[in-house]
């Protein structure tokens, strides 16, 4: 599987969840959908650490800023921005079960993804 066709599946996903209710785990697959989306965008120009066939969580937004020319500056910033977003509502969603997760978040983090996807042209 490639990085783009684990991007669609991930959306796929993330929207089947979102039709069923599963709220965090919509908004986990979105997050994913980008982030697979943003390796395929990223692995012919920038360097991943060693071992890994994608960058770090944390790095993505500066390798989306230094090396996603193909996009323009301000689309890169409001994608690094909701790179960020959709970062914060997945680690919610998986990882801090005191924090609501909703059909909203789930609804935005899907609209956050398909933005994402069709900035980089996966969709």
């Amino acid at each position: 599987m490639t990085w783009l066709e684990n991007s669609r599946d991930n959306l796929e996903a993330a929207k089947l969840l979102l039709g069923n209710g599963h709220w965090r785990s919509s908004v986990s697959r979105s997050y994913y959908a980008m982030f697979a989306a943003m390796t395929a965008a990223l692995e012919r120009d920038a360097t991943f650490p060693a071992g890994r066939d994608a960058p770090s969580h944390a790095t993505l937004p500066h390798l989306i800023r230094n090396y996603l020319s193909q996009v323009h500056v301000l689309n890169r910033r409001r994608l690094m921005s909701d790179v960020r977003e959709l970062y914060e509502n997945r680690v919610s969603a998986d990882y801090r079960m005191s924090r609501t997760v909703n059909r909203n978040v789930a609804v935005r983090c899907v609209f956050l993804a398909e933005r994402a996807l069709s900035s980089v042209g996966v969709i």
